[in-house]
Protein backbone atom coordinates (compact mmCIF):
# COMPACT_ATOMS: atom_id res chain seq x y z
CA UNK A 1 0.00 0.00 0.00
CA UNK A 2 2.28 2.38 0.40
CA UNK A 3 4.36 1.81 -2.54
CA UNK A 4 1.12 2.65 -4.41
CA UNK A 5 0.96 6.22 -2.49
CA UNK A 6 4.52 6.97 -3.09
CA UNK A 7 3.68 5.82 -7.41
CA UNK A 8 0.55 7.68 -6.67
CA UNK A 9 1.93 10.86 -5.22
CA UNK A 10 5.22 10.90 -8.17
CA UNK A 11 2.73 10.55 -10.69
CA UNK A 12 0.65 13.41 -9.60
CA UNK A 13 3.98 15.65 -8.76
CA UNK A 14 4.98 14.89 -12.61
CA UNK A 15 4.41 18.00 -14.57
CA UNK A 16 4.60 17.80 -18.50
CA UNK A 17 7.47 19.75 -19.83
CA UNK A 18 5.84 22.77 -21.75
CA UNK A 19 4.01 23.66 -18.78
CA UNK A 20 7.45 23.70 -16.29
CA UNK A 21 8.81 25.91 -19.00
CA UNK A 22 6.12 28.39 -19.10
CA UNK A 23 5.52 29.11 -15.20
CA UNK A 24 9.00 28.08 -13.70
CA UNK A 25 7.98 24.99 -12.43
CA UNK A 26 6.67 23.97 -9.30
CA UNK A 27 9.39 25.35 -7.11
CA UNK A 28 10.09 28.11 -9.55
CA UNK A 29 9.12 32.09 -8.85
CA UNK A 30 5.81 33.05 -9.76
CA UNK A 31 6.20 35.37 -12.89
CA UNK A 32 3.20 37.40 -12.02
CA UNK A 33 5.21 38.64 -9.11
CA UNK A 34 8.69 39.29 -11.07
CA UNK A 35 9.73 42.77 -11.07
CA UNK A 36 13.12 42.22 -12.67
CA UNK A 37 13.38 42.48 -16.43
CA UNK A 38 10.94 39.41 -17.44
CA UNK A 39 8.59 40.74 -15.64
CA UNK A 40 8.63 44.02 -17.82
CA UNK A 41 8.56 41.78 -20.74
CA UNK A 42 5.79 40.21 -19.44
CA UNK A 43 3.88 43.35 -18.89
CA UNK A 44 4.66 44.58 -22.56
CA UNK A 45 3.51 41.20 -24.33
CA UNK A 46 0.24 40.89 -22.03
CA UNK A 47 -0.31 44.83 -22.98
CA UNK A 48 0.01 43.78 -26.44
CA UNK A 49 -2.24 40.87 -26.22
CA UNK A 50 -5.27 43.06 -24.84
CA UNK A 51 -4.58 45.58 -27.93
CA UNK A 52 -4.75 42.80 -30.44
CA UNK A 53 -7.51 41.51 -28.84
CA UNK A 54 -9.46 44.95 -29.01
CA UNK A 55 -8.10 45.86 -32.40
CA UNK A 56 -9.95 42.31 -33.53
CA UNK A 57 -13.09 42.98 -31.59
CA UNK A 58 -12.77 46.35 -34.20
CA UNK A 59 -12.26 45.45 -37.33
CA UNK A 60 -15.03 42.52 -37.00
CA UNK A 61 -17.80 44.92 -36.12
CA UNK A 62 -17.16 46.57 -39.79
CA UNK A 63 -17.93 45.12 -42.82
CA UNK A 64 -15.08 43.33 -44.91
CA UNK A 65 -12.18 41.01 -43.43
CA UNK A 66 -10.15 40.79 -40.53
CA UNK A 67 -7.38 38.87 -39.21
CA UNK A 68 -5.12 38.42 -36.28
CA UNK A 69 -1.65 37.07 -35.82
CA UNK A 70 -1.31 36.30 -31.81
CA UNK A 71 2.00 34.82 -30.48
CA UNK A 72 2.03 31.85 -27.76
CA UNK A 73 4.01 34.52 -25.59
CA UNK A 74 1.75 36.67 -25.73
CA UNK A 75 -0.90 34.64 -24.77
CA UNK A 76 0.94 32.92 -21.74
CA UNK A 77 1.51 36.76 -20.63
CA UNK A 78 -2.08 37.43 -20.77
CA UNK A 79 -2.80 34.25 -18.89
CA UNK A 80 0.03 34.90 -16.39
CA UNK A 81 -1.13 38.50 -15.08
CA UNK A 82 -4.39 39.88 -16.54
CA UNK A 83 -6.56 36.99 -16.35
CA UNK A 84 -5.86 36.86 -12.31
CA UNK A 85 -5.96 40.31 -12.06
CA UNK A 86 -9.14 41.52 -14.06
CA UNK A 87 -10.94 37.84 -14.67
CA UNK A 88 -10.45 35.36 -12.26
CA UNK A 89 -13.98 34.64 -12.20
CA UNK A 90 -13.39 32.94 -15.44
CA UNK A 91 -11.33 29.91 -14.06
CA UNK A 92 -12.83 27.60 -12.01
CA UNK A 93 -12.17 27.48 -7.86
CA UNK A 94 -8.74 25.49 -7.50
CA UNK A 95 -7.85 26.33 -11.03
CA UNK A 96 -4.58 28.76 -11.68
CA UNK A 97 -1.58 29.34 -13.84
CA UNK A 98 -3.13 28.29 -17.25
CA UNK A 99 -0.89 28.20 -19.80
CA UNK A 100 -0.21 26.85 -23.66
CA UNK A 101 1.90 25.32 -25.81
CA UNK A 102 1.34 26.39 -29.75
CA UNK A 103 3.12 23.78 -32.31
CA UNK A 104 1.76 22.89 -36.07
CA UNK A 105 -2.19 22.09 -35.98
CA UNK A 106 -1.72 21.44 -32.37
CA UNK A 107 -2.07 23.31 -28.91
CA UNK A 108 -0.91 21.90 -25.69
CA UNK A 109 -2.58 23.54 -22.83
CA UNK A 110 -2.04 23.13 -18.31
CA UNK A 111 -3.28 24.39 -15.65
CA UNK A 112 -2.74 23.92 -11.75
CA UNK A 113 -5.51 22.52 -9.87
CA UNK A 114 -5.49 22.17 -6.01
CA UNK A 115 -3.27 24.24 -3.02
CA UNK A 116 0.28 24.51 -2.53
CA UNK A 117 1.75 21.07 -1.94
CA UNK A 118 -1.82 19.71 -2.94
CA UNK A 119 -2.00 20.60 -6.65
CA UNK A 120 -0.96 18.97 -9.47
CA UNK A 121 -0.95 19.71 -13.50
CA UNK A 122 -3.96 19.51 -15.50
CA UNK A 123 -3.21 19.25 -18.98
CA UNK A 124 -4.43 17.90 -22.59
CA UNK A 125 -2.94 17.99 -26.17
CA UNK A 126 -5.03 18.28 -28.65
CA UNK A 127 -5.21 18.55 -32.42
CA UNK A 128 -6.93 22.16 -33.94
CA UNK A 129 -7.95 22.56 -37.26
CA UNK A 130 -10.87 24.54 -39.49
CA UNK A 131 -12.65 22.38 -41.30
CA UNK A 132 -14.73 24.28 -43.37
CA UNK A 133 -15.71 28.22 -42.58
CA UNK A 134 -17.02 28.68 -39.02
CA UNK A 135 -15.69 24.63 -38.06
CA UNK A 136 -13.29 24.59 -35.46
CA UNK A 137 -12.30 20.62 -35.09
CA UNK A 138 -10.29 19.76 -31.74
CA UNK A 139 -9.16 16.32 -31.41
CA UNK A 140 -8.18 15.25 -27.86
CA UNK A 141 -4.78 13.30 -28.54
CA UNK A 142 -3.43 13.09 -24.71
CA UNK A 143 -4.69 14.14 -21.65
CA UNK A 144 -3.67 13.72 -17.82
CA UNK A 145 -3.33 14.72 -14.37
CA UNK A 146 0.05 14.79 -13.73
CA UNK A 147 1.59 11.79 -15.61
CA UNK A 148 -2.04 9.85 -14.55
CA UNK A 149 -3.93 9.66 -17.94
CA UNK A 150 -7.30 10.86 -18.43
CA UNK A 151 -9.94 9.54 -20.25
CA UNK A 152 -10.01 11.59 -23.75
CA UNK A 153 -13.71 11.00 -24.31
CA UNK A 154 -14.79 12.64 -20.85
CA UNK A 155 -12.39 15.88 -21.76
CA UNK A 156 -13.78 16.05 -24.64
CA UNK A 157 -17.28 16.15 -23.25
CA UNK A 158 -15.98 18.79 -20.44
CA UNK A 159 -14.65 20.59 -23.27
CA UNK A 160 -18.27 21.04 -24.83
CA UNK A 161 -19.80 21.57 -21.36
CA UNK A 162 -16.91 24.30 -21.08
CA UNK A 163 -17.97 25.95 -24.31
CA UNK A 164 -21.77 25.84 -23.79
CA UNK A 165 -21.13 28.47 -20.69
CA UNK A 166 -19.39 30.77 -23.14
CA UNK A 167 -22.31 31.00 -25.66
CA UNK A 168 -20.77 28.29 -28.31
CA UNK A 169 -22.16 25.35 -29.51
CA UNK A 170 -19.88 21.98 -30.13
CA UNK A 171 -20.93 18.95 -30.15
CA UNK A 172 -18.49 15.46 -29.44
CA UNK A 173 -17.71 13.16 -33.22
CA UNK A 174 -15.35 10.67 -34.00
CA UNK A 175 -12.30 12.23 -36.00
CA UNK A 176 -10.21 10.66 -38.20
CA UNK A 177 -10.62 7.39 -35.55
CA UNK A 178 -10.40 9.63 -32.42
CA UNK A 179 -12.78 11.38 -30.25
CA UNK A 180 -12.99 15.12 -31.17
CA UNK A 181 -15.09 18.18 -30.65
CA UNK A 182 -16.64 19.82 -33.10
CA UNK A 183 -17.21 24.30 -32.54
CA UNK A 184 -19.97 25.84 -34.73
CA UNK A 185 -18.72 29.57 -34.27
CA UNK A 186 -22.01 30.76 -36.33
CA UNK A 187 -24.15 28.83 -34.24
CA UNK A 188 -24.51 30.59 -31.19
CA UNK A 189 -27.89 30.49 -29.32
CA UNK A 190 -28.71 34.28 -29.06
CA UNK A 191 -27.96 35.03 -32.65
CA UNK A 192 -28.72 32.16 -35.38
CA UNK A 193 -26.88 32.84 -38.68
CA UNK A 194 -24.78 35.12 -37.60
CA UNK A 195 -23.14 37.73 -39.80
CA UNK A 196 -19.24 36.74 -39.54
CA UNK A 197 -17.13 34.04 -40.86
CA UNK A 198 -14.05 32.10 -39.72
CA UNK A 199 -12.30 31.23 -42.88
CA UNK A 200 -8.80 30.70 -41.58
CA UNK A 201 -7.25 29.34 -38.58
CA UNK A 202 -3.87 28.30 -38.36
CA UNK A 203 -1.34 26.91 -35.56
CA UNK A 204 2.44 27.11 -36.17
CA UNK A 205 5.31 26.55 -33.46
CA UNK A 206 4.55 29.79 -30.93
CA UNK A 207 2.03 31.60 -33.10
CA UNK A 208 -1.96 31.60 -34.17
CA UNK A 209 -3.27 33.18 -37.04
CA UNK A 210 -7.21 33.50 -37.63
CA UNK A 211 -9.04 35.16 -40.28
CA UNK A 212 -12.41 35.95 -41.85
CA UNK A 213 -15.29 38.49 -43.12
CA UNK A 214 -18.07 40.48 -41.62
CA UNK A 215 -20.85 40.96 -43.94
CA UNK A 216 -24.07 42.49 -43.56
CA UNK A 217 -27.33 40.39 -43.45
CA UNK A 218 -29.29 42.85 -44.74
CA UNK A 219 -29.03 45.62 -47.19
CA UNK A 220 -27.69 48.91 -44.51
CA UNK A 221 -27.50 46.91 -41.22
CA UNK A 222 -23.96 46.28 -40.06
CA UNK A 223 -23.15 43.41 -38.20
CA UNK A 224 -21.86 44.12 -34.79
CA UNK A 225 -19.09 41.00 -33.78
CA UNK A 226 -20.33 41.44 -29.96
CA UNK A 227 -23.57 39.64 -31.31
CA UNK A 228 -21.35 37.03 -32.78
CA UNK A 229 -18.19 36.92 -30.66
CA UNK A 230 -18.69 34.26 -28.20
CA UNK A 231 -17.70 36.68 -24.92
CA UNK A 232 -17.26 34.40 -21.86
CA UNK A 233 -19.74 34.98 -18.66
CA UNK A 234 -17.84 36.24 -15.51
Amino acid sequence: MVVVLLLLASGLLWEPAFYGSRTGGRWGVGVANRSDGAGADLERLAGRMMTKAASLHAAMRQDGAWEALISEGEINAWLALDLPRNHATLLPSGVSDPRVCLQQRRAQMGARVGYGWLSAVVWCDVGVQLRGVNQIVIVVHQAGLGAIPLPRAACAKRLVDRLAEWGLMAEMRPIDGRMGVVIYTDRQPERAGAGWQLSALQLEAGEAMLAGTTRNESAGVSMSAGDGLPTPRE
